[in-house]
């Protein structure tokens, strides 16, 4: 028996459920307690003052990375410029409008962070409320802005489901609670990082590349590509997963005639963009950069306790770690969230693999796999490099696990259509009760 549809209100659970949860961060985390972000907002000011592509000014100093004069730099005005002109004309408008500055001085730096004794880099004064922000309006607004975004990978979260497991209308909505209480990308939703921007364009590059069968489509994802390297250049593994997809869907004889207008407009796009990024005086200058910094490798690479720590790191801040990584959260919550996702997930990419005629929903896991080893591949790299293992780095995956482990919920209660219907509004329950317990116990201690 078919299930019935869910309705548009039970679609409307999970993205209510984010935004709430994403403001109540926004109220729980104080300015500059995120990664960069100072920093990030040195760019930002750069665009709303000067209307022009950031550089590394000032430069930053300092033997310890997190110095004042190191984190409150140009540091990361060598990234790709996208994310900044957006938020530093957001921020040049709101402050004319509001009659704001568009500096915001930083607090003191917290004497006791060198000494491990508090997880908050600079002193904040007490709040009369939970409910006040120390920040003005202007930087509220940039945070709305990033939270806005953040929705991109609740919509590319269902299409993933849809496309994979078109039969279970029930797999949408889980795929987007899954995505919408997810802590540390809740946590991250509301900072001022331009991974918020690199983020939603390549999820979004994802879902419509999900789209097999349709030549035309390259056009529109190759777009979303270029923009999401242009706000980030570990977006690049975006490009290089959808050309080796571009390649395999239009291998066959029969198909290719089809795909060679798409496949030229295509190139002809990151070929643009790869001549504005090399002949672009300040663009080239931030690559070379970037590149030089990249460039070494971490003496403890080549071991494998190295990797462990990294594998071991990953899935705790896959989960929560809040602030510059040093507010905890118990492991167990971590390794049994991963247990959910991973479970799930495994039962669903096995019965969509096995599912009869399912050569399309197979291509689409084979297409799944690229995206996914291109983005592994990209963060292996910054963590051969460097000890990184940040799982923000990596949240282009979100949509994709989500999308299996929906898929895999409803395979297990395929018998069960109540706790089928039951499923979305129990996950969100859940994970609003986690959420809140993490804000409530670990965040908000943590930064009074």
């Amino acid at each position: 028996m078919k299930l019935d549809q869910p309705s548009h209100r039970v679609r409307a659970f999970p993205v209510a459920l984010y935004l709430i949860l994403a403001t109540t961060y926004l109220f729980a985390i104080p300015t500059g307690e995120s990664p960069d972000e100072p920093s990030h907002l040195q760019c930002i000011e750069q665009v709303a003052r000067d209307s022009r592509i950031p550089v590394i000014d000032p430069q930053p100093q300092g033997d310890v990375w997190w110095a004042r004069e190191r984190i409150i730099s140009g540091l990361v005005c060598a990234h790709m410029p996208l994310y900044y002109f957006m938020t530093g004309y957001t921020l040049q408008i709101t402050g004319a409008l509001l009659g704001q500055s568009v500096h915001f001085e930083f607090p003191p730096n917290n004497p006791v962070w060198a000494d491990g004794q508090s997880p908050a880099m600079f002193t904040h004064a007490s709040r009369a409320t939970f409910f006040e922000l120390d920040a003005p309006a202007t930087l509220t607004l940039l945070r709305v802005e990033s939270i806005l975004l953040g929705l991109t990978t609740l919509w590319s979260a269902a299409v993933v489901a849809r496309r994979l497991a078109p039969e279970s209308p029930r797999a949408p909505p889980i795929a987007m609670m899954l995505a919408g209480g997810w802590p540390q990308f809740l946590f991250m939703s509301r900072a001022i990082n331009n991974d918020v921007l690199a983020v939603a364009l390549s999820v979004s590059a994802f879902a419509v590349l999900l789209d097999s069968g349709q030549p035309r489509r390259y056009i529109a994802v190759t777009a979303l590509t270029a923009l999401a390297i242009l706000s980030k250049f570990t977006m690049v593994f975006t490009a290089i997963a959808v050309v080796l997809v571009y390649f395999l869907e239009a291998a066959p004889r029969e198909r290719r005639s089809a795909y060679v207008t798409a496949g030229l407009i295509s190139l002809f796009l990151f070929s643009a963009l790869g001549a504005l990024i090399l002949l672009q005086p300040t663009l080239r200058a931030n690559l070379e950069w970037t590149r030089a910094t990249m460039a070494g490798i971490d003496p403890r690479a080549g071991s494998v306790a190295y990797w462990l720590d990294v594998a071991i790191v990953t899935l705790q801040s896959g989960w929560a770690r809040f602030g510059w990584m040093s507010v905890l959260t118990p492991d167990a919550l971590a390794y049994a969230w991963w247990a959910l996702l991973g479970f799930s997930g495994t039962i669903g990419a096995l019965a969509l693999w096995r599912r009869p005629a399912g050569h399309e929903t197979r291509f689409r896991l084979l297409l799944c796999a690229i995206w996914a080893a291109a983005l592994i591949a990209s963060y292996v790299s910054i963590n051969v490099n460097r000890f990184q293992p940040q799982f923000r780095y990596i949240f282009p995956v979100i949509p994709l696990l989500a999308g299996l482990a929906a898929a895999g919920i409803t395979t297990a209660l395929k018998r069960h259509e109540g706790w089928q219907r039951r499923a979305a509004p129990l996950l969100g329950l859940l994970l609003l009760a986690a959420n809140l317990w993490l804000i409530f116990a670990i965040v908000a201690p943590a930064y009074a």
